[in-house]
Formats: C-alpha cells, structure tokens, sequence
C-alpha cells in the first residue's frame, strides 16, 4: 500500500479489519477452539460463520469503495491492467488453486 501512495491511517484501518475476517470466515482455528471448549458441533460452527462472514467482507467491501469515492486521496488508483495480465499468474502455478 505504501507504494500506490495510500494514506498510513487508512492502510492500517483495511489491514486490521480485513484481518478480523480471519476468524469469521472457515477453516479458522478460533472456531475448533471454541467448539472443543464448549463441546460443539465443528460442523455446525463452520457452517454458521459462513454467511455473516460473506456479509462482514461485502460490507467491508461496500464501506472502503465508498470512502474511497468520496476521498480518493486516500487511496489513489494504482496502474490500470487487463483482465487477462490478472489471471497470468494464477495460470502459471497450474490449473489447482490449492495453496502450498
């Protein structure tokens, strides 16, 4: 972010409510924690973390867009690309989206 010139506060503020979404949305290990401390279905966790999680990350979304609409100093636009040079490096690593 430091190199497209966005603003330190509102880098700081996308990281660490992005990073909240870490918990919400499975595998997460908070959730086996908690499912092992009060003896609850794992299952049944992972499935209700699945769309208030889908919800936080749109309303995440939908908030940072509008900032940045109305005060785009705060995170300029970076360099323009097709949608073709996107999906290069996926296509590179193969057809698996695995992460290893």
């Amino acid at each position: 972010m430091r190199k497209f010139n966005y603003k330190p506060s509102f880098a700081a503020a996308t990281s660490a409510v992005g990073g909240t979404l870490g918990i919400m949305i499975p595998p997460s290990i908070i959730f086996v924690m908690y499912a092992i401390i009060t003896e609850e279905s794992v299952g049944k966790l992972y499935m209700a973390g699945i769309i208030p999680g889908i919800i936080l990350a749109f309303l995440y979304v939908f908030t940072i867009w509008i900032i940045t609409w109305r005060k785009p100093h705060v995170a300029p636009a970076g360099p323009s690309s097709t949608g073709r040079r996107s999906w290069l490096p996926l296509k590179a690593r193969g057809t698996s989206l695995s992460c290893s």
